[in-house]
């Protein structure tokens, strides 16, 4: 009697710590086995899990919901599935079906598989700006509100790391000897133990959930109180036109201010074909020279040096313009002048 009443003694505590074991090994074995069931459902059915960033989807698929999703061709896609489309160097967007086209630029654009889809969210008042043309798409089976932040977390490398560990010391401390065991004990351990060991190899190839906007596409409208403004252009008053022998020509326009402004706000403008689309602005200098003002604000600018080109004649543009602080420029005033060959007086009109 006295023999066998130690080992009793000794066998609820044993027990007790045994039950706690399996009941660890068994929670991570359960809850560890989602991942060996993603591995396979991602290798075999193109499955994948997703999460939205954002609530266009509302109230179907609100932000923060994670969704499960099968990658399938474009052209078994329906009216009214809920899709998530790939764009190049952007997040996914997840939205619903709303038109579906096999157009020609559809099908020659890859495979026969190619349709042209127009998406919309179920809280946006209109649909996505432009269709997608796609061979294939990821359409959603189910989700699950509110937990993407968990599925994140779940996800990140320190925690899947961490985790790792944790099941390898699991899985090391259930297989360590011990004194008391049962061969049952054992048995029981041991394939929970695998189990976990198999949960810690498919964590790390469990596919990792992806991010998708559910795009805002409403229509917005703006105003904001805006001023025109006219900057003044300085007037032509006269202009004259000689060629003077073995100078050249020589055109000579009179002008005036606009209000407001000074001659250092003024730009000279010279065409030597007599084109306005080859005027170009010239300092002032030995050929292009400025006086007055004169009576009446009259200022006399003469263009001499830069037009030896028309010794032989021809026609030359002439003007000046209003240089505003804002950069902003006036209107071109302009005359163009025919110049005689070699020498003698030419004609010039006013523009």
């Amino acid at each position: 009697m006295t023999s066998e009443a130690a080992p009793r003694a000794r066998r609820p505590a044993v027990s007790r710590a045994g039950r706690a074991v399996d009941s660890i090994l068994t929670l991570l074995a359960v809850g560890g086995s989602l991942c060996i069931v993603l591995v396979l459902l991602a290798v075999v059915f193109h499955v994948s899990i997703i999460m939205f960033k954002t609530g266009s989807m509302s109230p179907t698929i609100p932000t923060g919901s994670i969704a499960l999703v099968q990658e399938v061709p474009a052209d078994a896609v329906a009216v009214g599935d809920v899709v998530t489309v790939d764009r190049p160097g952007m997040l996914p967007v997840t939205h619903r079906v709303t038109s579906i086209v096999e157009d020609a630029a559809a099908t020659a654009s890859a495979t026969a598989h190619a349709r042209t889809l127009t998406l919309k969210g179920d809280a946006n008042r209109s649909e996505d700006p432009a269709p997608y043309t796609v061979d294939s798409v990821k359409r959603v089976i189910f989700s699950v509100p509110g937990i993407a932040p968990l599925v994140a977390q779940a996800s990140n490398p320190a925690v899947l790391g961490t985790t790792t560990v944790v099941m390898a010391g699991v899985v090391t401390w259930a297989f360590w000897p011990r004194r008391v065991r049962t061969k049952q004990d054992g048995t029981r351990r041991g394939g929970a133990a695998l189990i976990v060991a198999l949960v810690a190899v498919s964590a790390s190839l469990a596919p990792q959930p992806t991010a998708t906007l559910a795009a805002w596409t409403d229509p917005v409208s703006a105003s904001a109180p805006f001023s025109a403004r006219t900057i003044s252009a300085p007037t032509l008053t006269g202009c004259t036109a000689a060629n003077v022998l073995l100078v050249g020509g020589r055109v000579t326009i009179t002008w005036t201010l606009p209000a407001g402004y000074t001659t250092s706000d003024i730009a000279y403008l010279l065409s030597s074909t007599g084109q306005a689309s080859s005027l170009q602005t010239v300092p002032l200098s030995s050929s292009v020279a400025t006086t007055g003002p004169a009576t009446g604000g009259v200022y006399t600018t003469t263009f001499q040096g830069a037009l030896l080109s028309n010794l032989l004649g021809g026609q030359v543009m002439v003007g000046v313009r209003t240089l505003d602080a804002s950069s902003w420029v006036s209107a071109d005033r302009l005359a163009r002048a025919t110049l005689p060959a070699l020498v003698g007086t030419g004609t010039c009109t006013i523009l």
